[in-house]
């Protein structure tokens, strides 16, 4: 590896080399510290079983590894899965990207691997390991050659993204009509077919819990059935035990503004309860390095998730809106969609309780669908804050609309110097008349009528009052802020300059003419990120730089393609690439290791 590649993580490692040869110490799976000289637990086991390589967690990333290392090396492999089914947030995750392949080179489609690893790479500032960059980036375009050899009549199931899509997003896309679910769940449903084929036995229901290790290498894995402990012994080991968005003691530690904010939030597979970090504790044991900088919860928001308005949640991200949070204050220039789902996320967090309300009356209403009827295309299709349009790139597909579904592992946009999220470049950007719900009905009428059933079905999101004051009460913001809020925007207006938030001033319209509405936004969450730093083979580093025997770490567990700046993800690639191309890269590597053996 580059000396350049490690300019983060040598500082890292030689703290926390000193620091492990201080007093080493472990966290269990419940954030506890304790002592490290702490007597290893014992078990009794109700079964025991053998295998070449253990997997621990049979997510997207974890099947995708297992039946890679199988095929290839004709071993043993036992799948540990802490849920009843296998799969886990790939089940409900959107696109995967795809860099050199087969497919693109047979299609004629150019490999921007290198453009894109550079403009990425800049946006990290060159802070990570380059080869493990490029290893990433071709492992994706491997894993897709691979699928099409493991089920040749898939391929005809996918087909070119076309222009839209762009660099992000490059190569092929599964046809939903003819498969009948998303890529990743394809690549999911694939596995678990294919695990039969070729000798993988999976176990659910079978928690991993503790580790054995034997002259720094695991040698068994030891899992909690409904019936008891079993231990599985091993000669290499893959970690894909998911992330830690719901381990409280590590929350609490690295990104404490997230703690006691789900309450508030709509239910999301990102912050499943299966998500407990406890691969974090069985890596410490054998000596991997965490990498605790890179920890971060990557936030989305505002999310206006009611689908029982059109007009509400089209206006909740509206440029001619205000928003306000439960002290009855602005926080941050409207819309706050033209940050990007992802930045407007961690502005989110910032406020009490991760809440906010859209502010809208009948002059921004009658505003915004002006707007609209005056530019229909720009109004559908991203174009839409006035007097400046969408951020740099025009926006998203039409139809996504922040909070207009589950939060997902980041729908297509553009990158970050094409138009996407600032940071970590997966964004979507505003569609509809100056936000990003889609499109207000035809006329006023249609919109009044819209408005009557959305808050005649969703109590809990859409409000209309007849005063501020009354407003002001139903949504429970502090009053008299409130009132003062809307005062001085109202000068704002009048003076044609927001002194406060830097509104784009063809956006200042006064709010003051009844009926006067609110739209609930709340904080979401495209999980939690950061473990085992790993190198280009997605094997283990330990604290000193080298490598711990037979380990590889994969998925959201594994540290290596993203930074934590400021609270603030900045990745190279997305979720789900990085998930497949990695368990394909542990797959293969660990296949090999054992082969030799």
């Amino acid at each position: 590896m580059s000396n350049k590649g490690f300019n983060l993580t040598r500082r890292k490692f030689m703290a926390v080399s000193s620091a492990a040869t201080a007093a080493p110490i472990l966290m269990n799976m419940a954030g506890v510290i304790p002592e490290a000289k702490a007597a290893a637990k014992t078990y009794s086991f109700v079964g025991n079983k053998s295998c070449d390589i253990v997997v621990l967690g049979g997510g997207g990333s974890g099947m995708v590894a297992a039946v890679r290392a199988a095929q290839l090396s004709g071993k043993k492999v036992i799948v540990l899965e802490k849920d009843s089914a296998t799969g886990g947030g790939a089940r409900n995750a959107t696109g995967v990207a795809y860099w050199g392949s087969k497919w693109q080179a047979k299609h004629n489609e150019k490999d921007t691997t290198a453009e894109y690893a550079r403009e990425k790479m800049d946006e990290v500032y060159w802070r990570l390991e380059e080869k493990l960059i490029y290893n990433m980036l071709r492992g994706a375009g491997q894993f897709l050659d691979w699928i099409f050899e493991l089920e040749p009549s898939s391929e005809e199931l996918f087909e070119s993204r076309g222009a839209m899509m762009g660099g992000e997003f490059p190569g092929p896309e599964i046809n939903q009509q003819k498969a009948g679910k998303r890529a990743p769940l394809f690549f999911v449903d694939l596995m678990k077919e294919k695990c039969g084929k070729y000798g993988v036995e999976v176990l659910t229901k079978h928690p991993v819990v503790d580790v054995e290790v034997e002259n720094g290498k695991i040698v068994a894995a030891i899992a909690k059935s409904d019936a008891g402990y079993v231990r599985v012994a091993c000669k290499a080991c893959i970690m894909s035990s998911g992330s830690w968005i719901n381990n409280e003691a590590i929350v609490k530690k690295y990104y404490p503004k997230f703690l006691g904010k789900t309450k508030y939030m709509t239910s999301s597979p990102h912050w499943s309860p299966n998500y407990t970090g406890d691969g974090i504790a069985l890596a410490e044991k054998v000596g991997a390095f965490i990498d605790y900088d890179s920890f971060v919860i990557r936030l989305m928001g505002p999310m206006f998730m009611s689908m029982a308005s059109n007009t509400f949640r089209t206006m909740g991200s509206s440029a001619y809106a205000i928003t306000v949070n439960l002290d009855g204050k602005r926080y941050c220039s409207e819309p706050i969609s033209h940050m990007g789902e992802f930045d407007g996320g961690v502005v989110q967090c910032d406020q009490p309780n991760g809440l906010s309300y859209g502010i809208f009356d009948e002059n921004t209403l009658a505003a915004a669908l002006k707007k609209q009827q005056s530019s229909p295309t720009g109004a559908a299709r991203g174009g839409a804050a006035p007097g400046g349009g969408a951020a740099p790139g025009g926006g998203a597909p039409q139809g996504m609309a922040m909070g207009g579904g589950a939060p997902g592992s980041g729908a297509p946009g553009g990158s970050a110097q094409a138009g996407g999220a600032r940071a970590g470049g997966v964004g979507m950007m505003m569609s509809g008349p100056g936000g990003r719900g889609g499109s207000l009905p035809s006329t006023m009428e249609e919109i009044q009528q819209d408005i009557s059933n959305g808050v005649a079905k969703d109590k809990a999101s859409l409000f209309k009052a007849n005063t501020l004051e009354e407003l002001a009460d139903i949504i429970g913001v502090n009053k008299k802020n409130f009132l003062e809020t809307v005062k001085t925007y109202n000068e704002y207006c009048a003076k044609g300059e927001d002194m406060e938030f830097f509104k784009d001033k063809d956006s200042l319209v006064p709010i003051n003419k009844a009926p006067f509405y609110a739209v609930k936004g709340t904080l979401g969450t495209d999980g939690a990120f950061g473990g085992v730093l790993v190198n280009p083979d997605i094997q283990a580093y330990k604290t000193d730089r080298s490598l711990v025997e037979g380990f590889w770490v994969t998925g959201d567990i594994a540290s290596g393609r993203h930074i934590q700046l400021g609270g603030v993800k900045h990745q190279v690639v997305h979720d789900m690439t990085w998930a497949f191309a990695s368990g394909f890269l542990a797959g293969t590597n660990a296949g090999k290791y054992v082969q030799k053996l």
